[in-house]
């Protein structure tokens, strides 16, 4: 007589199961890589022009003695070729995509800041250009770039100018090229907000670092009057001869 055992079924606890082979693993790199890579190059919105606000964040000012008996007239002109773009969008592979422009004109925002740092320290602004010290200002370079990291990217900015200071009759007492730069890291989108963090801080950066120089500062007392001082030295000209 032939007895048939019926297989004996193993505890759960004890039962084991195979990944099939025909279904590959999914782990949570591929998902985390696959999410970072669709948030960088998949954006709907890339391919539309942005619009960033550019503003100066004062940090705070001590009055100048003597500044008070001082007129200024500030002039700033945008040197660069297209006056409104400050930056790009950029795709997941670093390609550019839509503009990020400016909203307001950056040479009047520039001297809007100029204007304000002036007067925190008791000078007097002057519209007229007649019989006052002025400040002309020379915008070479305000661009954000977004830098492609493997994870995220990083906003750049870089805020370049030439102050030169004149004084009554004409004759420079100042001539200094300023250039700063700010950076934004960890952007999963590059777009206009997080560039505008990025544009703003080294836009403050360089007034700050402008009001910042003595030398700045004491070509304008001494562009009233004071005796004169030989010309201050300008470093970027020693690198150009």
């Amino acid at each position: 007589m032939v007895h048939h055992h019926k297989p004996t079924r193993q505890p759960a606890a004890l039962q084991t199961t195979r990944p099939s082979k025909n279904k590959p693993g999914f782990s949570i790199f591929g998902a985390a890589f696959i999410a970072v890579a669709l948030g960088m190059s998949v954006s709907g919105c890339a391919f539309t022009t942005d619009y960033v606000t550019i503003s100066h964040n004062t940090r705070g000012a001590v009055a100048v003695p003597g500044a008070s008996e001082i007129p200024v007239n500030v002039q700033v002109v945008d040197q660069r070729s297209d006056t409104m773009k400050v930056s790009a969008k950029k795709n997941g592979y670093g390609m550019e995509c839509a503009a990020i422009l400016a909203r307001e004109d950056v040479a009047a925002t520039v001297r809007q800041a100029i204007n304000q740092e002036l007067k925190s320290r008791g000078f007097k602004i002057q519209e007229e250009m007649l019989d006052v010290t002025r400040v002309n200002v020379d915008i070479f370079r305000f661009y954000n770039d977004y830098k492609v990291g493997f994870w995220s990217a990083s906003a750049v900015s870089d805020f370049d100018v030439m102050v030169t200071v004149k004084t009554k009759d004409g004759a420079a007492c100042y001539n200094k090229r300023q250039t700063t730069q700010a950076v934004n890291g960890g952007c999963m989108l590059m777009t206009g907000k997080n560039a505008e963090r990025a544009l703003n801080n080294a836009f403050s950066d360089g007034i700050q670092k402008l009001f910042d120089d003595k030398d700045f500062i004491n070509a304008l007392l001494q562009s009233n009057g004071a005796p004169a001082e030989p010309p201050l030295h300008n470093e970027n000209e020693k690198g150009e001869q």
